[in-house]
C-alpha cells in the first residue's frame, strides 16, 4: 500500500511539472517573458484588468512592455505597447470596444487591448533606458524586474477571480526552479 501510494504522488508531480514545463516552453518563457494562462472578454459583461507596475528601486530603469492576448487557439490575437517608468504602474484593460461600463469614455489613462474571447497572454519586455539615457535591448531581461497582477472581472455577478503570472517578480514558482530573481534558470 505504501509502495503504491508513493507511486501515484510522484507521477501527480510529474505530471504538474510536466504540464508546467510545456505551457513556458510553449510560450517562449524566458528572462523578457511573463505569461498568464488565462484572459477572458466577452461582449458587454466580462473583461480582463492587468497592472503592471515598475518598482522604484535603485538604478531601475524605464522599460517597455508589450502585452500579448492570443487567442486559445493561439490563431488570432491583439497587443499593445507602452513604456513604465520607475514607480508607476500602468493599467491594462482587455475588453470589447464598445463594452458598456468599461470603455476609453469611462476610463482614462490606461491601455486598452480591443479583443473578446478567451485565451493566454506573453508579456514581452522590449528595451529600456537606464538614467543616463542609454538604450537596453531585450537581452537584459525586463519583465522578470515587474511586478504583475490581473483579474477576470464579471460585472453582472459582482465576482471574478485572480490571474496568476509566471515570471515576473512575483511569481509564485519556489527558487528551486528559479535563479533567485524570479527567472527561470536551466529550463
Amino acid at each position: 500500500m505504501r509502495k503504491s501510494g508513493f507511486l501515484v504522488i510522484a507521477l501527480a508531480a510529474l505530471m504538474v511539472v510536466g504540464s508546467s514545463t510545456a505551457f513556458a516552453a510553449d510560450l517562449a518563457l524566458d528572462q523578457t517573458n511573463a505569461a498568464a494562462p488565462y484572459w477572458q472578454a466577452d461582449a458587454n459583461d466580462i473583461y480582463t484588468f492587468i497592472g503592471i507596475s515598475n518598482p522604484a528601486i535603485t538604478n531601475n530603469i524605464s522599460r517597455a512592455v508589450t502585452v500579448h492576448a492570443m487567442s486559445a487557439a493561439n490563431t488570432t490575437g491583439a497587443s499593445v505597447t507602452f513604456t513604465i517608468s520607475p514607480g508607476t504602474t500602468t493599467k491594462v484593460f482587455i475588453t470589447n470596444t464598445n463594452h458598456s461600463s468599461v470603455n476609453s469614455a469611462t476610463v482614462t489613462g490606461v491601455q486598452w487591448i480591443a479583443l473578446t474571447g478567451s485565451g493566454q497572454l506573453v508579456i514581452a519586455g522590449a528595451y529600456g533606458y537606464d538614467t543616463d539615457e542609454t538604450l537596453f535591448d531585450n537581452t537584459t531581461g525586463f519583465v522578470d524586474l515587474l511586478s504583475v497582477w490581473g483579474a477576470i472581472v464579471i460585472p453582472s455577478s459582482s465576482t471574478g477571480f485572480a490571474m496568476e503570472f509566471i515570471g515576473d517578480m512575483a511569481d509564485s514558482t519556489s527558487d528551486s526552479l528559479t535563479d533567485g530573481l524570479g527567472r527561470f534558470g536551466g529550463m
